[in-house]
């Protein structure tokens, strides 16, 4: 990713698509949405929901980046499965990461 503005309610994200396909970009345009409904949303439901289709739609741009792909997706499923246990660490802690600048 780029670079981030901040205006007074709005932030605006420039990412650099050089080497991403149509469908990278249609992914991580789904994530950004969904990245804001969770974060925004009043409602269980949604909040369950869009959850979950953040995990779904970020493994997705794994299972189907260069790296993945050049190597048949082997290293897909041993990311993900790497991944899936730092996020079991951090779903047992109290406080959430946090990155300040």
């Amino acid at each position: 990713m780029g670079f981030l503005g901040t205006t007074s309610s709005k932030s605006k994200i420039e990412l650099d698509t050089d080497g991403l396909s149509a469908q990278h970009i249609r992914l991580l345009k789904t994530l950004n949405h969904v990245v804001k409904l969770t974060m925004t949303t009043e409602y269980e439901d949604e909040f369950f929901e869009s959850s979950a289709e953040f995990i779904k739609t970020w493994a997705s741009l794994i299972k189907q980046s260069d790296f993945a792909e050049q190597n048949e997706g082997f290293y897909a499923d041993q990311a993900l499965e790497y991944a899936a246990d730092i996020l079991e660490e951090n779903i047992s802690k109290k406080s959430a990461v946090n990155y300040d600048n």
